[in-house]
């Protein structure tokens, strides 16, 4: 923690000592020079972005409950505890995450709790790429990948702050500063967030109390988050910061009388991004960053006996971009190392390389085509290369298609290669192979409306499917266990409709289809060829239904899950069940001289559901919240 504060006071310190610039971007003849962080991809068959809302003063959201909007299946234990992503049926170790630009998937693990990640609306943009595919600095997993990026709101210098209070005892606020001073533009944002978590659920072993509280999975959570640039007359620097800090309650499964367990979180993530134009067609940029995070488990809580875990990563990469005859040729270098220390295993510090090499006609058209190709290095190893191929035409105007085969690989985790006893280091990396059929539509009808839509048929395979295996009593080894394939589709449209100057009507809608499957088992049980994964729905539906008149906006947001196995033999009697969940949100905008405020009432779980993500893990019935949003400024 003082390290953190030492470390930020100087970050501070620095930004504010810069002066003189008022634009994000810097013009050059024919050339933008733009932010230097890796950059998610721009041609995927399948993309949901949220652009960061200048207008938004509400600063309170988290990135799962973003992504739970849009349909994306989350795996939680509670409300405000592990949570992780998965989609297309893949799980979360598939599913990659980045801030802005640098890869947060843990290298023990190969997860991200996402319930750790808080964000600003005003300033962050969030987009999920549902394919799989080499990026910069990693690949976009058989699960796709998630892009958290921070953004600095453009006008005037302000202030905005939020408070909030909602059931279970839970309160929320957040404070920021956005400031433009010359050629210099900061924004930062203080959170926090607590939360008790002692909803009521239905009794399993009690039948004499039909409702129970929920206790000991409470939740603090506090993070401090900072965005800089610096526009210089032929280039540009950007600097990011985020701290988090959390300590959250971990209760038994409620069949479980078993004891109360106790985490406590930390991460220190500082990025830098500096670009410049070489010339009208070609540009030059590097990045790099240092993260930390640690982990304390206490196996019984209020004990002293405790697990310890320290991650450390520090990604550097160049990239250059020429552009010529409407094509766009991208060449980059990253490499990251890792330390990782913990009482539970000792593993070598490690390097990990890649040259990525992206070339597209990136100009509009009636042919679009591209490739990427990619080789990874661990410490002296080649690992095969990964590659992308896509083709794509325009059908009529606003309705295009494209075809793209892809396959990355992805290299075992530190855990699977050098826990105690039972890592396995002859592991072979796994293989994801996907064939995927987009189409996208767009088209406005005058000024007036506005429909687009995207669909992807997808077929994916992950061939040497790592997994933990059952040796001899208590004791587990990993092992290339499965081959999996999945096949579905995903679905998304959106439709804007400006009644009138006052009035505004806005509506999404989501589906996701998946059917992962066993084909082959390597290891285990056979008896499980042709079973379904466990935990992964079979189809999902996420709609929103938005109603703006004047300073008024009313939005509803159903959501469907289709059941679940938990078990791997596919046992019906063990699956979850599905569910159905409403939420209500009405924000009324208002001004008091040059102030801009925002008042908010939500309900989620209007109907008071009960459901489970995880076996006997309750999520939370029906939840109130009020809080006003207020931003100060010129």
């Amino acid at each position: 923690m003082k390290a953190c504060i030492s470390v930020f006071l100087i970050y501070v310190v620095t930004i504010f000592n810069v002066i003189n610039a008022q634009e994000l971007e810097y013009l050059l003849p024919e050339a933008t020079i733009s932010s230097a962080f890796n950059k998610p991809p721009v041609n995927a068959s399948f993309l949901i972005r949220h652009k960061a809302d200048s207008n938004y003063q509400y600063t309170l959201k988290s990135t799962s409950g973003m992504l739970r909007e849009d349909g994306i299946y989350l795996k939680a234990y509670n409300e405000g505890g592990l949570n992780t992503a998965g989609s297309r049926g893949y799980g979360s170790s598939h599913t990659k995450v980045f801030w802005n630009g640098f890869l947060l998937n843990s290298p023990l693990n190969g997860t991200i709790d996402l319930g750790l990640q808080a964000l600003d609306p005003l300033a962050t943009d969030i987009l999920f790429n549902k394919s799989n595919s080499p990026v910069e600095g990693s690949i976009s997993g058989a699960g796709g990948s998630i892009w958290i990026s921070d953004r600095i709101p453009k006008g005037d210098n302000a202030v905005r702050a939020a408070l909030s209070a909602g059931s279970f005892s839970t309160y929320k606020s957040a404070l920021s500063y956005t400031a433009h001073r010359g050629r210099f533009s900061n924004h930062l944002l203080l959170s926090l967030m607590t939360s008790a978590n002692d909803y009521r659920y239905p009794s399993v072993t009690d039948f004499r109390r039909p409702l129970v509280r929920l206790n000991n999975a409470d939740v603090l959570l506090y993070g401090i988050n900072n965005a800089s640039s610096l526009i210089l007359p032929s280039s540009r620097v950007d600097l990011r910061f985020n701290y988090t800090r959390a300590a959250r309650g971990i209760p038994p499964p409620i069949t479980s009388t078993g004891p109360i367990a106790f985490q406590q979180d930390e991460g220190i993530k500082l990025g830098m991004a500096w670009s410049t134009a070489l010339n009208s067609r070609s540009d030059l940029s590097f990045n790099a960053a240092y993260m930390r995070d640690v982990l304390f488990y206490y196996p019984v809580r209020n004990a002293d006996s405790k697990t310890e875990y320290y991650v450390n990563a520090a990604p550097l990469s160049a990239r250059w971009n020429y552009n010529r005859w409407s094509h766009h040729l991208n060449i980059h270098l990253s490499s990251t190392f890792y330390h990782v220390n913990s009482t539970e295993l000792t593993a070598p510090d490690e390097v990990q390389t890649y040259g990525t090499i992206e070339l597209d006609r990136d100009k509009a058209g009636l042919l679009q085509y591209g490739f990427s190709v990619q080789q990874l290095m661990v410490k002296t190893r080649l690992i095969e290369p990964s590659y992308r191929l896509y083709v794509g035409t325009r059908i009529v105007k606003g309705l295009n298609w494209n075809l793209s085969f892809a396959s990355t690989k992805q290299v075992p985790t530190i855990n699977d290669r050098y826990w105690p006893l039972s890592g396995n280091p002859d592991l072979k990396v796994e293989t994801n192979r996907s064939l995927e059929l987009g189409l996208n539509y767009s088209q406005e009808f005058g000024n007036l409306q506005f429909v687009k839509g995207s669909l992807a048929i997808f077929n994916g395979m992950v061939d040497d499917w790592i997994g933990w295996i059952q040796v001899s009593g208590d004791f587990w080894k990993p092992f290339n266990v499965q081959k999996v394939q999945s096949r579905g589709l995903d679905l998304r449209g959106d439709y804007h409709w400006a009644v009138s100057s006052r009035v505004k009507l806005l509506a999404s809608y989501n589906l996701s289809i998946s059917n992962p499957i066993v084909i082959k088992k390597y290891s285990g049980s056979p008896a499980q060829e042709g079973k379904r994964l466990i935990y992964t729905p079979a189809f999902q539906h996420a709609a929103c239904i938005s109603l703006e008149l004047d300073n008024h906006l009313m939005k509803v947001m159903p959501r469907y899950t289709s059941s679940r196995f938990t078990t791997a033999d596919n046992k019906v009697e063990y699956s979850l069940d599905p569910f159905v969940l409403l939420d209500f949100e009405y924000n009324y905008h208002f001004k008091i001289r040059k102030s801009k405020f925002t008042a908010v009432f939500k309900v989620n779980n209007v109907f008071n559901e009960y459901y489970e993500m995880i076996a006997y893990r309750p999520m939370a019935g029906r939840y109130f919240e009020v809080g006003l949003g207020a931003g100060f400024g010129q």
